[in-house]
């Protein structure tokens, strides 16, 4: 009994002493290497979250200019590319002021410099052109109307966002 006896009061006076260094540094470099994996995992997920953001706000202005020029070109009532070219003056400041009154940075480029404008929200519009359109009955024809081209750019890079409106045929 007495063996027993001296053994817990041995293991009384090593717990009694504390922690080594040693074990403190392995304890500290553990919990470094676990907050370290985390905080970059927080890290990586903050800066997905704001390109995605980013992308989404730059792709809504997109298709917000988009609409306004398509309903400024349906409130014109523009039937073909004549009546386009016959008042361009006209048209255009119409369309851009449609556009630059809610979106005042934004800049009309012609199509030709479209794909190389430096702007960092432009758009452009190209008229005459043909696109093939499914009908209800599963037919398809060709039909002319206008290309609207827009572009923002973001964190991500540049967003350009393509809509065809066709002329009113009345």
């Amino acid at each position: 009994m007495k063996k027993i006896a001296y053994r817990s009061k041995r293991k009384k006076q090593i717990s009694k002493r504390g922690v080594t260094l040693v074990e403190l540094v392995i304890g500290i470099a553990i919990i470094v290497v676990v907050f370290a994996g985390t905080l970059g995992t927080l890290s990586g997920g903050y800066t997905t979250t704001v390109n995605n953001a980013d992308q989404e706000k730059a792709s809504a202005i997109c298709a917000s200019a988009n609409e306004i020029v398509m309903t400024a070109i349906n409130d014109l009532k523009i039937t073909k590319k004549d009546e386009l070219d016959a008042d361009l003056s006209k048209t255009d400041s119409a369309i851009i002021s449609s556009v630059t009154r809610k979106y005042t940075n934004m800049k009309y480029v012609d199509p030709a410099d479209f794909y190389t404008a430096s702007d960092n929200m432009c758009f452009t519009i190209e008229p005459d052109k043909t696109s093939t359109v499914s009908g209800s009955t599963l037919s398809t024809r060709d039909v002319k109307g206008v290309i609207i081209r827009t572009s923002v750019k973001s964190a991500a890079g540049r967003l350009i966002n393509e809509s065809f409106v066709p002329y009113n045929h009345t």
